[in-house]
C-alpha cells in the first residue's frame, strides 16, 4: 500500500423485511448512514432516500473511504432510518449493522453481494442489508 490509509469500496444496494417504524403516520421513506468505529464526531456518510414507500428500500450506492484505522480493528456501523417529514421530525430508527471489517470473508471480491441482518433497538431482528465491501 505504499504507507497510504486503507480503503473500503462499499455499495449499499438495498434491503428488505423491513419493519415501517411510521406506520402511524404513512409510508416508510428509508435512508441508510454509515460510519466506521464509533466516530460520532466526524462526518457520516449517507444514501438518498428511498421514496418508493416501500420495505424493500433500493440505493445502490457506492462509497470509497479512506478508513481512520487499520482494517484489523476497524468496526462498520450502518443505521437504516426513516427519514420523516417535515424534517424537524425524529428519524425513526429502521434498523442496525454493527460488523468487524477482520470479519469480512474474502475481501478483494468487490463483485460479492453480501447480505447482513439488521436488528431493531431492542436487538430483535429487523430485516436484512445488501452490501458490496471490498478493500481494493
Amino acid at each position: 500500500m505504499g504507507g497510504s490509509a486503507p480503503e473500503l469500496e462499499i455499495t449499499i444496494i438495498s434491503a428488505k423485511h423491513l419493519k415501517n417504524v411510521n406506520w402511524r403516520n404513512g409510508d416508510l421513506r428509508p435512508y441508510a448512514t454509515f460510519w466506521f468505529n464509533y466516530n460520532y464526531d466526524k462526518p457520516r456518510n449517507t444514501t438518498k432516500v428511498d421514496n418508493s414507500n416501500s420495505t424493500k428500500p433500493v440505493w445502490d450506492e457506492h462509497f470509497v473511504i479512506g478508513l481512520p484505522f487499520p482494517p484489523y480493528s476497524t468496526f462498520l456501523k450502518l443505521e437504516i432510518r426513516h427519514n420523516a417529514q417535515p424534517l424537524h421530525l425524529r428519524k425513526h430508527l429502521v434498523g442496525t449493522l454493527l460488523f468487524k471489517l477482520k470479519d469480512l470473508p474474502d475481501p478483494e471480491n468487490s463483485n460479492l453481494i453480501r447480505k447482513f441482518d439488521l436488528t431493531r433497538p431492542s436487538g430483535r431482528p429487523n430485516g436484512k442489508i445488501h452490501l458490496k465491501l471490498c478493500f481494493p
